[in-house]
């Protein structure tokens, strides 16, 4: 339980191709229908990492925020968090993820 985070993610907009048929063959496995929604889960160290830069963002409005909306993208090959809105308010900066491990954002 201590090796993934709790948060999920649903996917929206582009899905890479290799993660879109791996999303239709779990659905296929488990009788989903089509067009269920695609989620992500990360391992926990990344989560403490992007709960931490949020809270960095926001301060003490982080707790209070309701919905808390961004892009992932890879630059370089570090993952940041882009386009942040906290309940539709747009943040002026974005997150970058530390590698977990040391490993490198693929």
């Amino acid at each position: 339980m201590d090796r993934y985070s709790g948060f999920v993610r649903q996917a929206e907009g582009r899905i890479a191709p290799a993660e879109r048929a791996e999303a239709d063959r779990i659905a296929a496995r488990h009788r989903l229908a089509p067009a269920a929604a695609v989620v992500r889960v990360f391992p926990r160290g990344v989560d403490a990492s992007l709960l931490g830069g949020l809270y960095g963002l926001l301060g003490e409005g982080y707790a209070g925020a309701a919905a808390i909306r961004g892009r992932y993208r890879l630059d370089g090959g570090r993952l940041v968090v882009t386009d942040i809105t906290a309940d539709g308010r747009p943040l002026a900066r974005a997150v970058a993820l530390s590698p977990v491990r040391g490993g490198r954002c693929r």
